[in-house]
């Protein structure tokens, strides 16, 4: 992607295999209620050209990017606002651990292994799954509330590395 694409705009962010099980469709539902932002999706599956369509049907084309599989995710993250997870069903997600990780405030769904990773309210934001109203209120909120979203990244990033890094882990 280029900056052109994303000047002056909230970048929201999603890594994911694009498989039906990552929910992206109530992502892509979200993104038209949000026409302030560019969503970019990282990744890719079988699902691509059924979310390409998706989101022309949607008219929101111009402001979601398919940017493949990347090598690049941490400078992804570093440009980013926001990385969401919409997911149906997960074990713990490393994109959801590298974003909180990097410092990017998240949203994912309230399955397991999402509420692992993240406590909502406290270092990141979860909302029922399947429910684009939900996702789409919740972007707003921290796209909208700076103050909110520096806390939620910080203190993503202090559990990310207190309970998830090689260390803890060990």
């Amino acid at each position: 992607f280029t900056d052109s694409q994303c000047a002056k705009r909230p970048v929201v962010l999603t890594i994911a295999r694009l498989v039906e099980q990552k929910g992206l469709g109530y992502l892509l539902e979200a993104a038209v209620h949000v026409p302030d932002a560019t969503f970019l999706l990282a990744g890719d599956g079988p699902e691509r050209a059924n979310l390409e369509a998706l989101a022309r049907k949607l008219g929101i084309q111009e402001r979601v990017i398919f940017l493949g599989f990347r090598g690049d995710i941490a400078d992804l993250l570093a440009n980013s606002d926001l990385m969401v997870l919409p997911s149906l069903h997960e074990g713990l997600p490393l994109a959801i651990l590298e974003a909180m990780a990097s410092g990017t405030p998240v949203i994912a769904s309230a399955i397991p292994g999402n509420d692992e990773a993240i406590v909502h309210g406290e270092t990141g934001l979860l909302v029922p799954p399947a429910d684009a109203l939900a996702l789409t209120s919740a972007i707003r909120r921290i796209l909208d509330d700076t103050p909110l979203a520096q806390r939620l990244a910080a203190a993503g990033r202090e559990r990310a590395w207190q309970h998830f890094s090689v260390q803890a882990m060990v």
